[in-house]
Formats: C-alpha cells, structure tokens, sequence
C-alpha cells in the first residue's frame, strides 16, 4: 500500500523552505490604480523594491506591454538596499485599463506581479512619451487617492513654503507634512472625511471639513497674516544693529544656541544624480550663519559609523565646509547605529537651556531591521527634549512616509528637498523653527 501523507507533508516542508529562502525583496506598492484618468492625471508611479535580507538580490527583466514604459534605477539590490522601477502609463485606448506588471528577481523562481488598473477618459497621444529618467523627475510614487495641497498670502498671493498641513478624523491626528517651495504638497490617503488645516507661523491657520477622493483631490489654502505675531518686525529692527556681534540670520534675542548633531546617509545611492551636493548645500548654507554660542557636530552613516566633526563651534565655518567638500557616498545603508552615535553625542554636549536637535541627511527608507530600534530610541530621547528632524533628499514617496512618521514622534519635522532652492534654506528654516524662544 502507498502512504501518501508523507509525500505530502514533504512537499508542504520544501515549498515552506523555499519560501522562505525566495522571499528576499519587499515592494511597495502592492498595486497601481491610477483612477480616472484625465487630462491632468499624473501617469508616473514609482515602485520602491526593498532587500530586507544579507544577500544581493538581481533584477533580471521586466515584462510589460507597449502601454507600459518602465525603468529602473538600477539592477543590482544591495542587502539592506533599495532600488525603484519607474512606470508610466501610455495608454491607446479609452476605456478599462488592467495589466500585471512582472517583475523576475534572481532569488525567485515566478516573477512579482504587481497588478496595474485605470479608466482611461482622456487620450492624447502626443502626451505618450518616454518616462522621465531619474535626473530629470524625483521620485515621487503617485497612487490613486492622491491628492494635493497649495498655501498661499491671501494679500500678495505668493506661495508659503513650509506651511504644516495637518490632517485629523474623529479628533485623531492621521498625517502631518510641509509644503515645498512652491507652496504645494501632495499625499496619498483613504478616501474619507477629513479636518484638513493649513498653518504657518505669522499666520492665521487656515482649515476645512472635506471629503477626499480621486474626484475631490485639490484644496488651496489663502493665508492670512495674524497682526499678534511681530517676529517679523523684530527681525527687520535687528537688522539695523551692529552687525558684528549678532548674526542677522539667527539673533540671540530670539533664537536659543544650538547643539546640533547632522547624521548624513552615505550610502550608495546617494551617488545618484546630485543628491549628495544637495545634502552638501542644505549643511554649507547654515555654515554661512551660525554662531559662536552653536555647536556642530557630524556623524556619516553606509556600512558604518564615522565622526567626521565632533563639537565644534559654529564660527568655524571653515573646518564645516572642509568636512562637507570631503565627505563621498559609499556602501549599504545601517541606520541604527548612526542614531545611536548620534544621540549619544548629543547627550555629551547638550546644553541644557538651548535647542537640542538631531538632523538626519537621507535619501531612503531605514532597513527593515532597522525600523524598530529607530523609532524607539527617537521617542526615548523625545522625551528628554532631544529633536529629531528629517531632511529627504529627493526621496520618493514610500520613503517619506517612514521618514515622516520618524521625525514627527521626535518632535521634529520632515523637510523634502528636491532642488538647490530647497536645498539652501531647509535646515536653517528648520533649526529657526525649532530654536525659536517662546
């Protein structure tokens, strides 16, 4: 007689076995609904593929049709690391849209499917051209339920950069994130009822009960000035004083000294595109303006940790921008260690009556592994008055929302930069934030 439950059973223990070994690499999202597209719909989504894991894992090809442009940022997936596969939608036809995206890794033996859906309502054809590389678009991972923020001077009607939008339901805060420079911010969200506000310090806050779907995406926000906030005006009578024993940039009487820990990412993809000279410029803009009574301190993180400036004083502006001409990206991201470091330093040479903020530099999303630990030690040290803000250099949008939920349970903010502009007012407009005396 043939006993067939224990050939059973030893199938069930290989395909377990399998995948075990097989599941290497994490993608986000799951799947693409574009909704209903129209003439303003935006067709380009990122794909961000994790490796949780300590083996290099190798994009071998992708399968897609013609209504389909796809590329990747690279094929090699570090452990640890990340890469992003842009699509963009061409399509010919009006009508239901669906088609499974494969994606065929060298640790799997069948390809991710990642399952692709639209209602396409308007075509042009002339709108189907080639996806925008990686220098030419940030990355910026656009799922249905998009939808997208501008905050404007209600007198002179020009965009307020840095506004906090804040996002609740049922009293509960969801999410909370800054404009760019343009005065716009886009998030994706279920489709529900919603508070939405919109806050700037000098301003009166500005808010509205909403319903938000693929059809009510856009809100605008005018802003205007609250008479009781005269920070301004004792900016511009500073201003007017002996230059050189203040800094007019950040002034004594309103702002508290600074013990401030930059933890910059120096991994591999860094190296892409110009994000390491954006990171190089946010820093070398607040060389230009500290002073004396500030503290700088920067710890590089990839496979390790180095202390590239321990302590020094704000006034050194030369020994800061030699660090920063010198600094170069290599290796896998290993975040944890770096904020380890980085509050340690912070609590060597806190000062007890000033501002005491870490700054993070990073393109991407912690690993995995790393997440956890992260979060605790941020929170921990929130506690003790430590800040912790986030500066994401073009980081797409899976990224920004791990960096984001880091920086807000440590008090601080996270700052998106994606161009020079942004770049060289993001952390000193930040630390103004954060050091502002009551």
């Amino acid at each position: 007689m043939i006993m067939q439950k224990p050939v059973m059973s030893t199938i069930l223990f290989v395909l377990v076995f399998m995948a075990d070994i097989y599941g290497q690499v994490v993608v986000h999202p799951k799947k693409i609904n574009y909704g209903v597209v129209s003439a303003s719909t935006e067709r380009v989504v990122d794909i961000i593929i994790d490796n949780p894991k300590d083996k290099s894992d190798f994009l071998l090809r992708i399968e897609n049709s013609h209504e389909l442009d796809v590329i990747y940022s690279s094929k090699t997936l570090e452990p640890g690391g990340q890469i992003t596969v842009r699509v963009k939608l061409n399509p010919r036809y009006t009508g239901p849209f669906k088609e499974d995206l494969k994606l065929h890794f060298g640790s799997l033996p069948t390809p991710i499917i990642v399952p692709i859906s639209a209602e396409v309502e308007f075509l042009n054809p002339a709108d189907n051209i080639p996806c925008p590389s990686f220098n030419e678009r940030a990355a910026d991972c656009c799922p249905s339920n998009m939808f997208l923020v501008e905050v404007f001077d209600k007198v002179s009607g020009k965009p307020l950069k840095n506004a906090i939008i804040t996002i609740t339901q049922e009293g509960k805060e969801i999410k909370k994130f800054m404009t760019r420079e343009t005065g716009a911010a886009s998030q994706s969200i279920n489709i529900a009822y919603y508070n939405l506000s919109a806050s700037l310090k000098g301003y009166n806050t500005g808010s509205v009960y909403t319903y938000i779907n693929n059809q009510n995406h856009y809100f605008r926000f005018d802003l205007e000035k609250d008479p009781n906030q005269i920070i301004e005006e004792i900016e511009e009578e500073i201003s007017v004083l002996d230059t050189t024993s203040i800094s007019l940039e950040l002034p004594e009487n309103i702002y508290k000294p600074n013990n401030i820990v930059f933890l910059v990412d120096v991994s591999t993809s860094m190296s892409t595109g110009d994000k390491m000279n954006l990171a190089k410029k946010s820093m070398s803009r607040l060389a230009d303006v500290l002073r004396e009574v500030d503290n700088v301190s920067v710890i590089s993180y990839a496979g390790d940790t180095e202390v590239l400036i321990e302590n020094a004083n704000g006034a050194d502006r030369g020994q800061i921008l030699q660090v920063l001409e010198e600094m170069k990206a290599y290796g896998m991201t290993a975040g944890a260690n770096g904020f380890k470091r980085a509050f340690q330093m912070l609590k060597e040479h806190e000062i007890v009556s000033g501002n005491n903020q870490l700054i993070v530099i990073t393109d991407g999303a912690f690993k995995t592994t790393d997440q956890e630990s992260i979060k605790k030690l941020v929170k921990r040290y929130a506690k003790r008055n430590y800040k912790t803000s986030i500066v994401g250099i073009k980081a797409s949008n899976y990224a920004a929302e791990n960096l984001r939920e880091v920086s807000f349970m440590g008090s601080g903010t996270f700052v998106e930069v994606d161009n020079i502009a942004e770049a060289e007012s993001a952390i000193l407009e930040e630390i103004k934030r954060q050091s502002a005396k009551q």
